[in-house]
């Protein structure tokens, strides 16, 4: 019997072979797992070893969807999961528009590619039947065109989801594009994708889900309605995620010249009127266009812009706040409309804009610093130099010139040139978004715990020291933003949630203000299930430590749970100067709070109350 809220089918497809086999979710692993990448987590767990080539054909490529996906409001959302090749850890990446929604239309929670195929192939599944077709004809197109061109080969109502040519090329930095514009951007997902020689999956289908208990979602609903009136009032809707320019600067949460101050200045200038000038009020002002949402959501985050003469000429999706501050503050860019410019080739090229950004600004400062020259980079490259810093991305979009080193990422090219090193800001070679953990120190201990390496999705603790804390996860103070006290906790129960989100597949801008028993409401209202929050919670807890113990059985230890050693120099001006975090301290309560050892290991004692035994088995015999 297949649970309500689910298709209970997985494809799997032999890239190598190309042959196709249909799994069945059980009713025990949905419940136990969820979806999303909780379940891909099981599924890599079971194939992929620690000394796989994640451009291997061992290595599985999983894309998966949950069970809140057409099942309620802002959950158009998939997850792409694989080994990275970036990091050679656990892989994960997410995005919206429409590609989750048509997926699971189209019959299927779950599809696994294995193996390589021998031509450029792309998957087409239509209303439960599916064919590897030839992708010949779109090899070495951009994403925009790529798209358009298989909607016209299948059907103009499906949705796409594909790499452009940096994932072809295997560029590390590669992403995951779909629905024009949306990106599952971090831990070279793409260039998984590339290496199997799968350029795109196109998903089209009918079929209609419907909650067991309309009651109680009605119920939900209310207080969903509720916390997107927050959203709203906090400016989402009108000024997309941008706004966080505009909002977080005074404490110092963006970083600015590749983290090396704490406050963006200019002469003559306010700071405030600096930030300003790539805002999400700024773009409203000048070159908005319309907002779109993903499909099924009342907030819609999303920006249309145009930049209509000049230099950087270009229509389509706007810069989102990561990638604002990646190409913005951390380059010293107070140039609107180059950073647009930059945002569309990297959704062109398919490439993740927060690691590109912050590779650009390692370049600069390698530059300041002697170990790059003009000679290296063909011209000079200054801070604040917008044409060169949209050229720059050029070169690493197309892989020319010293473009084709760092699309690889910071730590990559700074090893390949044997310096540079101490310049680079990543956490297990994953670069860090736009949150400084030195503003808020929970998110120095998410940042060097978390799964990914770099990534403030998987816990975006911060929005707790802000707030979003719902009463049920036990912290019973409001511990300020630069005390050790307290964060150990409030960053793992906020990674536990967000695990919990990106395994239901529901988004974070709407998740954050639930709480987990309204979460287990709608998940009851959806299934039929009885979960309570604190069971709702163990799986989240659950898949956060299944990707742990992915990570573990791939070397990684307390040794590598830290951050780069600009995290640990106090700057002199901005909302965080003269502050360090205690990571040390942080790190022993949050192992203890785990129930980790010392060097980071899941105990055995955690792992089978968590109901995992083969991995206690594997981490402990």
């Amino acid at each position: 019997m297949v649970v309500n809220g689910y298709n209970g089918k997985i494809l799997r497809v032999n890239l190598t072979t190309s042959s196709f086999k249909e799994e069945s979710i059980s009713d025990a692993d949905a419940r136990k797992y969820l979806g999303g990448s909780t379940l891909a987590a099981k599924y890599i767990l079971e194939k992929v070893g620690a000394k796989t080539d994640p451009l291997s054909a061992e290595n599985l490529l999983i894309f998966a969807v949950g069970p809140m996906t057409l099942n309620f409001a802002s959950t158009s959302r998939y997850v792409v999961a694989a080994k990275s090749p970036l990091t050679g850890i656990w892989g994960e990446a997410s995005s919206g528009g429409r590609f989750a929604h048509f997926m699971k239309r189209s019959g299927f929670d779950v599809i696994i590619f294995e193996g390589i195929s021998k031509k450029p192939v792309y998957l087409w599944i239509n209303e439960g039947k599916y064919e590897l077709r030839d992708a010949s004809g779109v090899w070495g197109k951009d994403s925009f065109e790529t798209e358009n061109l298989l909607l016209k080969e299948t059907n103009p109502k499906a949705s796409v989801a594909c790499i452009g040519p940096a994932g072809e090329r295997i560029a590390k930095l590669a992403c995951v594009m779909n629905d024009n514009g949306r990106a599952a951007g971090r831990c070279g997902l793409g260039a998984v994708m590339g290496s199997k020689k799968l350029k795109a999956i196109v998903c089209f289908g009918t079929k209609q889900f419907k909650p067991l208990s309309m009651e109680k979602i009605e119920y939900v609903l209310t207080q969903l309605s509720a916390s997107v009136g927050d959203m709203s009032t906090l400016g989402m809707d009108r000024f997309g995620t941008a706004m966080m320019l505009d909002m977080f600067w005074p404490v110092g949460d963006i970083p600015v010249k590749n983290w090396t101050i704490g406050l963006w200045e200019q002469e003559n200038v306010p700071s405030a009127e600096i930030y300003a000038k790539i805002g999400g009020a700024r773009m409203r002002e000048t070159i908005l266009k319309k907002r779109y949402a993903c499909l099924g959501c009342p907030v819609g985050c999303g920006r249309e812009v145009k930049i209509e003469s000049g230099p950087f000429q270009m229509e389509g999706p706007g810069p989102e706040y990561e990638t604002l501050g990646a190409f913005g503050s951390l380059c010293l860019n107070d140039n609107l409309a180059s950073i647009c410019k930059a945002n569309e080739l990297c959704n062109r090229y398919g490439l993740d804009t927060i690691s590109v950004g912050a590779t650009v600004a390692w370049a600069i400062e390698a530059c300041e610093k002697g170990i790059l020259s003009k000679a290296d980079i063909g011209f000079e490259l200054n801070w604040g130099d917008a044409e060169a810093i949209v050229k720059l991305t050029e070169m690493i979009a197309k892989g020319e010139g010293i473009g084709k080193l760092l699309s690889n990422g910071t730590v990559a090219a700074a090893t390949e040139l044997g310096q540079g090193l101490d310049l680079a800001v990543h956490v297990k070679k994953l670069e860090l978004p736009m949150h400084d953990p030195r503003a808020f120190h929970s998110m120095a201990i998410q940042y060097a715990t978390g799964n990914r390496g770099g990534a403030h999705v998987e816990g975006w603790s911060m929005m707790g020291e802000v707030g979003f804390m719902p009463a049920e996860f036990g912290v019973e103070f409001a511990p300020g933003r630069f005390e050790s006290r307290g964060k150990a906790l409030i960053a793992a129960k906020i990674q536990d949630f967000s695990t919990l989100a990106n395994a239901a597949t529901i988004c974070l801008f709407v998740a954050l203000p639930f709480s987990p028993t309204l979460i287990a409401l709608l998940l009851n209202a959806i299934t039929g299930w009885d979960l309570t929050a604190k069971e709702l919670m163990k799986i989240g807890e659950r898949g956060f430590n299944l990707k742990r113990g992915f990570n573990v059985r791939c070397g990684i230890r307390r040794k590598d749970d830290t951050l780069s050693p600009k995290m640990f120099k106090a700057v002199e001006k901005g909302g965080h100067a003269g502050q360090v975090p205690d990571l040390d301290k942080m790190l022993n309560d949050y192992y203890k709070l785990r129930r980790w050892t010392a060097d980071g290991i899941p105990t055995k004692e955690l792992l089978l109350d968590l109901d995992l035994p083969e991995l206690a088995k594997e981490l402990w015999g």
